[in-house]
């Protein structure tokens, strides 16, 4: 998917989405809507607390800076904003986070780019329909040598497009329909990603986005 989506959500609104208890969202005043999210922008994500028991908020940045990334290296947060579902098992960067670390995304949307008949690139924007909030599978790090203290970021778990999105894009974020897909993707099953993503290629092909 492309590096670009929206998260304009009041606070509130998050909270709601996000189904945790009030006081339970750690960094909130980092958190600013916006209708341009890219790479390196704060936005809301839900996890399980220390304890593996209970959802939480916490605000981080987009674009996964691995924790073990030198001291006073500067942070790329594009080179992993993405982590495509069919091989985050074989690579040791996403595989070590699987069982701890898991987190959704919460977003109204994400942006993607398709050249006109003159080359012209036309911005188009992906959401469902009457504005619900978009929950995807991600997965975050916690790097300790950030400028400002310990630094959390995520990244978001992609799969095949649905056969409605693949004039646009050849893939799309992974896409926790329910509370119910939410809830086994918090979970510590590790075969969860590759569960996630036969589960929602088979939606794709009933349903679509």
């Amino acid at each position: 998917m492309c590096g670009r989506s929206r998260c304009a959500l009041a606070p509130e609104q998050v909270e709601q989405a996000a189904g945790v208890q009030p006081g339970r969202w750690t960094e909130r005043e980092r958190y600013r809507p916006s209708y341009n999210v890219q790479p390196g922008h704060w936005t809301p994500i839900v996890r399980l607390d220390e304890q593996q028991q209970g959802r939480m908020l916490q605000t981080m940045k987009w674009g996964l800076v691995p924790s073990f990334t030198k001291q006073g290296e500067t942070p790329d947060h594009f080179r992993m904003f993405n982590a495509r579902s069919e091989t985050v098992t074989e690579k040791p960067v996403f595989s070590r986070l699987l069982t701890r670390q898991r987190c959704v995304v919460l977003l109204e949307g994400f942006y993607e780019w398709k050249a006109d008949a003159g080359g012209k690139k036309q911005p188009y924007f992906v959401s469902f329909e009457e504005g619900a909030v978009m929950r995807m599978a991600g997965l975050y790090d916690v790097w300790a040598g950030g400028a400002d203290g310990p630094l959390a970021t995520y990244t978001i778990m992609t799969v095949d497009a649905s056969p409605k999105l693949t004039w646009l894009h050849n893939r799309m974020p992974v896409l926790l329909q329910d509370d119910a897909a939410v809830e086994a993707w918090l979970g510590d099953s590790s075969n969860g990603s590759e569960q996630q993503r036969d589960e929602q290629q088979q939606q794709h092909h009933e349903e679509g986005v």
